[in-house]
């Protein structure tokens, strides 16, 4: 949960600046961008879910089978793994934003 609130955060920031874009250079198509940023999104709400479902089964007593719980610990650690990874790539986009404002000093920010 924490990780989808920083990251929430972070594309806050990010939408702001877009938007700021947008309104002083409407010229520039945002539609990829913004379609990414609600994917991200929808990513780490489907892992939290998967996340949740996990815990849930490694205490349920009726689901038990051989290397219940090494399976489960694999998918939880990958779903920590992949979250850290949209954080990152959504931080990432704060560069990218920075280094492509400072490439083209004729766009107004």
């Amino acid at each position: 949960m924490t990780l989808l609130a920083i990251n929430t955060a972070t594309l806050g920031i990010i939408a702001t600046k877009i938007q700021d874009l947008i309104i002083k250079n409407p010229e520039i198509d945002f539609d990829n961008p913004i379609k990414e940023m609600k994917i991200s999104l929808i990513e780490q709400i489907v892992l939290i879910v998967c996340s949740t479902i996990c815990l849930i089964l490694f205490d349920g007593k009726n689901f038990n089978f051989n290397h219940k719980e090494f399976l489960l610990n694999t998918l939880l650690i990958a779903n920590f793994i992949y979250s850290i990874y949209i954080l990152w790539d959504t931080g990432n986009a704060v560069f990218v934003i920075i280094d492509e404002v400072r490439k083209n000093k004729d766009i107004k920010v």
